[in-house]
């Protein structure tokens, strides 16, 4: 049996396979028969309705009897995604009441992968919120664009200094969001898409997706406190060797141009083979890279 359009969408969203193509095809052709349903998809009867009574359960199907004989409709997929929200955010509640007065352990100490887009965003928005000190954010384009409301609003925070280096101009560049000084030739050369945030010192993130965004390729999030502050100093000294080559290529700031490179000689090799090292890591990772 081939799918019908949209099932694949659909289990993702907990139906099986048949349910899925089921629900599409009454999607399409509202008012079938069990039977007619079988028919259509080349299943057996005993295993649609099976199928179709787990999809009424769930409340995705509803069922008429005008003339004795059952017919289904499909229901608004939005309904049924509020409904699986209503159910989440309860068994959430019952388990938040249950685990009052319960002692947690503090947080243990290690690197954690992340396995989906989903959970990089998600920890790296909590990353920023729960920041208390400092907050430093080196974010590709399409990573920024999904975080750009979370960080201009932990900016409202006086006490939290919030800093982001950007690729895209028009992202509210000031002294705090700055641009990469040579955008281009670091979103050629990197290939994919790049996160790295330190929070406090304490936590790090790191992600890498392939260019076009679909495929996350790593993501670490660590706890670990020595790897934590080796990604802080890292990223404390990227900044502000990226305010050096921007003061170098800046018409405007010619006084500080002799300054600025007798600075940045001392950390030039270093930095220089920062593009090198990752460009290599990024080879050695499983499967092609896509690129803008």
């Amino acid at each position: 049996m081939s799918d019908l359009p949209v099932a694949e969408k659909l289990t993702k969203l907990g139906l099986n396979r048949l349910e899925a193509n089921i629900y599409s095809a009454l999607l399409l052709h509202p008012g079938m028969t069990g039977y007619k349903v079988s028919q259509m998809l080349s299943r057996p009867i005993a295993n649609t309705y099976k199928a179709l009574q787990q999809l009424e359960d769930k409340g995705l199907v509803l069922c008429t009897e005008p003339t004795g004989t059952k017919s289904y409709i499909a229901v608004d997929i939005d309904e049924y995604v509020e409904k699986l929200k209503a159910v989440l955010n309860e068994e959430k509640e019952a388990f938040k009441k249950e685990m009052e007065g319960v002692k947690i352990p503090e947080k243990s100490f290690g690197n954690f992968v992340l396995r989906n887009h989903a959970q990089v965003h998600k920890r790296a928005m909590k990353m920023i919120e729960e920041a208390e000190d400092f907050v430093m954010i080196d974010a590709f384009p399409r990573s920024y664009n999904r975080l750009k409301d979370t960080i201009m609003k932990k900016r409202e925070d006086s006490k939290v200094d919030v800093m982001a280096k950007v690729y895209n101009f028009g992202d509210n560049i000031d002294e705090r969001i700055i641009l990469h000084y040579d955008k281009d030739k670091k979103l050629e050369d990197w290939q994919g898409q790049w996160l790295t945030i330190s929070k406090d010192g304490t936590e790090a993130l790191m992600a890498v997706s392939t260019g076009d965004g679909k495929r996350l390729l790593h993501a670490i999030w660590t706890t670990d406190p020595v790897i934590s502050y080796s990604v802080y100093t890292g990223m404390m000294n990227q900044f502000f060797c990226n305010e050096i080559l921007t003061a170098l290529v800046s018409p405007q700031l010619m006084l500080t141009k002799n300054i600025a490179k007798t600075t940045f000689s001392k950390y030039e090799n270093i930095f220089g083979l920062s593009n090198k090292i990752g460009i290599e890591a990024l080879d050695k990772m499983d499967g092609d890279i896509d690129i803008d």
